[in-house]
């Protein structure tokens, strides 16, 4: 007959090699995963924060379409043809300089 070998294997943190990790880490593998999920969670919510600012922001306007139908020009001129000043002023170019040439 054949004989049938069985060995016991301890699941979750009390295995040796779980210990062992543990052990090297300092026991501060739950800390670790506190970080990781608490980071993931702040991302989460910076991300739909962010959608949400750029979907408002990006949003299409509601406007007033007004149709377009052909109609007649009225081209009018008014005045006289030449163009005045309100406030008039002179402007003139100052030259307070002196060159002296010495050879």
């Amino acid at each position: 007959m054949k004989e049938v070998i069985t060995e016991t294997v301890a699941a979750g943190p009390t295995a040796p090699a779980d210990q062992e990790r543990t052990s090297q880490m300092g026991g501060r593998d739950w800390l670790r995963r506190r970080r990781v999920r608490k980071f993931l969670a702040v991302s989460l919510v910076l991300a739909a924060a962010a959608v949400l600012v750029v979907w408002l922001k990006f949003a299409p306007v509601p406007v007033a379409a007004h149709e377009i139908q052909p109609a007649a020009i009225v081209v009018e001129v008014m005045g006289t043809g030449t163009l005045e000043a309100r406030v008039k002023t002179t402007i003139s170019a100052r030259w307070t300089s002196s060159t002296a040439f010495s050879r």
